[in-house]
């Protein structure tokens, strides 16, 4: 069976400039997870308090959704 490649949107910030020290930096689905994992974090209260891999997972979702969206046009 295949693995599906997910697709990581590109690069988030990319640093163009000629020479060995190019980089092109984090992906941006990555970036979308990193952004979504503090808002589910930020909504945690003592009585609902989310599990870590699923919230990690959640993140993901939402950064996964949010390439697709943008890939659609918006």
């Amino acid at each position: 069976m295949a693995s599906k490649e997910i697709d990581d949107g590109g690069a988030a910030f990319p640093i163009v400039e000629a020479g060995p020290y190019s980089k092109e930096g984090m992906s941006l689905r990555d970036w979308f997870a990193g952004q979504a994992l503090n808002g589910l974090l930020a909504s945690e209260s003592d009585d609902q308090i989310y599990p870590t891999l699923g919230c990690a997972q959640r993140a993901y979702a939402m950064a996964d959704a949010m390439i697709s969206v943008r890939k659609a046009g918006g």
